[in-house]
């Protein structure tokens, strides 16, 4: 991601998920529980930098997640 940019997630789920969202070092800047549906951000970064999302669905949960992520 550029820096200056706002990142932005929407994640809807027919069963409840956890959501992390971790910089480029592996630390971790959001996470949520029990996740139906919502948006999370923005996520400001002030140099240009990796992120990475990650969702917690656990076997037998059989969840159909819909993500959706956009800058500004």
């Amino acid at each position: 991601m550029k820096k200056g940019k706002k990142l932005f997630v929407s994640i809807i789920s027919d069963r409840p998920i956890d959501m992390a969202m971790s910089d480029s070092g592996g630390k971790c800047i959001k996470f949520k529980e029990s996740i139906l549906s919502d948006t999370i951000g923005p996520f400001e970064l002030t140099k240009k930098e990796t992120l990475t999302l990650f969702l917690g669905i656990f076997r037998g949960d059989k969840a159909e997640p819909e993500v959706k992520v956009w800058t500004e």
